[in-house]
């Protein structure tokens, strides 16, 4: 089995369809599509079953409602695929993305392939230009590269990379806790600059509601990754984690949408990690003149 693309459900009838129909048009064709119905309360359940029973390559999960990290979890318990991919199900790809991804994967022997993403609210995938280029790192000058990005999906991934990691449950920012930890397990991350994968800003999201507030679990998060690097001797990955730290924790104090107390935190935060960087010459320059 070559690719295995996880899909949680919930809620997102409207757009249920278009997610599904993109994996259906792809010209990669050895794939297994597992839709996890995550307890949904709307007609997502029964449109699931209707894809099951005409395509013997989609498989449903149907289970209580945990969250987006959970029916994750639950998608890679059972996938078979060598590589899997994750798929937001109100958001939809290019025909051609699994096929490239794959051949990158397996050409240059890569861990994880990303691809760029488009966000928007229109229904049309915007026309794009293909790139053939790329570029290659391995798991630590990834870290250090404006290339990285958090979002767990627009990327195919070895799933040997997951053995041993697994989404934290019940957390919206999920993917500033798993991330980074794949890119550091990783022998080659091969990055494309063309963009595949279509973010769809459905404003009833989790990221619509929630993602936009100051969080102390995304606080935690970066804290137990830069304690991570310290405690491997990895000093300058810490460091780095501290300028990818700052950057949302600025745009956030710049917005001016923080009560006094979430903006007097945020201040103390950026106070204490821009120093560390501020010196670093792996921080783009720009970087360090705006934050200095």
């Amino acid at each position: 089995m070559g690719i295995s693309v996880i899909v949680p459900v919930y809620n997102v009838q409207p757009y249920l369809h278009r997610c599904v129909d993109s994996v259906l048009a792809q010209t990669y064709t050895d794939w297994e599509l597992i839709l996890v119905d995550d307890g949904s309360p709307d007609g997502c359940p029964m449109i699931c079953d209707e894809y099951a029973a005409k395509d013997n390559r989609i498989r449903v999960i149907h289970k209580e409602n945990g969250g987006l990290s959970d029916a994750r979890n639950c998608g890679l318990d059972i996938a078979t695929g060598d590589f899997v991919m994750f798929l937001d199900s109100d958001d939809y790809i290019h025909h051609n993305m699994l096929m490239t991804m794959y051949r990158l994967c397996v050409d240059e022997g890569a861990d994880i392939v990303q691809c760029a993403y488009v966000r928007g609210t229109s229904d049309v995938f915007p026309v794009i230009e293909e790139r053939v280029s790329h570029s290659r790192f391995d798991g630590c000058s990834i870290l250090g590269s404006p290339k990285q990005q958090v979002i767990l999906c627009a990327k195919l991934y070895r799933r040997t990379l997951w053995e041993g990691i697994r989404m934290p449950v019940g957390l919206i920012h999920e993917d500033e806790a798993t991330t980074w930890r794949l890119y550091y397990r990783s022998r080659c991350v091969v990055v494309v600059d063309t963009p595949y994968y279509y973010y769809y800003k459905n404003p009833y999201g989790i990221m619509g509601r929630e993602a936009r507030r100051f969080s102390p679990v995304f606080v935690k998060c970066y804290e137990e990754r830069i304690s991570f690097f310290h405690q491997q001797g990895e000093h300058q990955l810490a460091l780095l984690s501290s300028w990818r730290f700052c950057l949302p924790l600025m745009y956030i104090y710049l917005r001016g949408s923080l009560t006094e107390d979430e903006e007097e935190r945020v201040y103390r935060l950026l106070r204490k990690h821009i120093p560390l960087f501020a010196n670093c010459r792996q921080v783009p320059l720009a970087h360090r003149v705006v934050f200095v």
